[in-house]
């Protein structure tokens, strides 16, 4: 009998164990229509970046004062207050063609995969226009995500784009994708938005 409970105990133990840096979420649909249950190892990524003393650190603003604290550290990144597991950074400025073309694909991809991506779009080389002027080419263009016109966001880029041996005369627009804070990809210039999409979709695939 006392090796049946202590059988018992050490099964319990290793249970817990086991799911103790485990994070399960509920069932829910994804994109695809398909109802999942997910139970993946929770992202250290986070408390190591904050607590990292290389990593830098960074506030975007948007016009209406609404902030986004950013750490980053080569090619790991943490955005607060963002629960999605991919973010797409798009640096652009609202003098460059290429870019406005792109602004409503991506617009879309923020609304179809809206419980997935965080999409921001980080000004450069023009992020002190007037708040009314702004305002108006974000209403024109419709756009539906964060628009960060910081005056750091120059200095944001330059310090982003060494981690990941980009230059920094990179071509307009540039974009970055995030899975789980660390680098998936980059596309210089204007890209066909498919092939943005199709890597987000394989990377949202691919559970690793």
């Amino acid at each position: 009998m006392k090796k049946i409970i202590a059988l018992l105990f050490i099964t319990v133990l290793i249970y817990f164990t086991g799911c103790e840096d485990k994070k399960c979420d509920s069932p829910e649909e994804n994109t695809t229509g398909i109802v999942t249950k997910t139970c993946d190892i929770v992202d250290t990524n986070k408390s190591t970046l904050k607590t990292n003393k290389d990593a830098k650190k960074f506030k975007l603003y948007d016009i209406d004062n609404k902030d986004h604290t950013i750490y980053f550290d080569k090619k790991n990144i943490l955005i607060e207050d963002v629960s999605q597991n991919f973010v797409l950074l798009n640096f652009f400025a609202t003098w460059c063609p290429p870019c406005q073309g792109q602004i409503p694909y991506l617009a879309d991809l923020k609304e179809k995969y809206k419980n997935d991506l965080f999409v921001a779009g980080i000004l450069v080389n023009d992020a002190d226009q007037e708040y009314h002027t702004l305002e108006a080419f974000f209403k024109k263009h419709t756009i539906n995500y964060f628009i960060s016109n910081s005056k750091e966001n120059d200095t944001f880029a330059i310090e982003l784009l060494k981690g990941l041996n980009i230059a920094e005369n990179f071509q307009l627009p540039l974009t970055i994708l995030y899975k789980n804070g660390k680098y998936y990809a980059h596309y210089e210039g204007a890209v066909p938005i498919e092939m943005i999409e199709h890597d987000l979709k394989k990377a949202i695939g691919n559970k690793e």
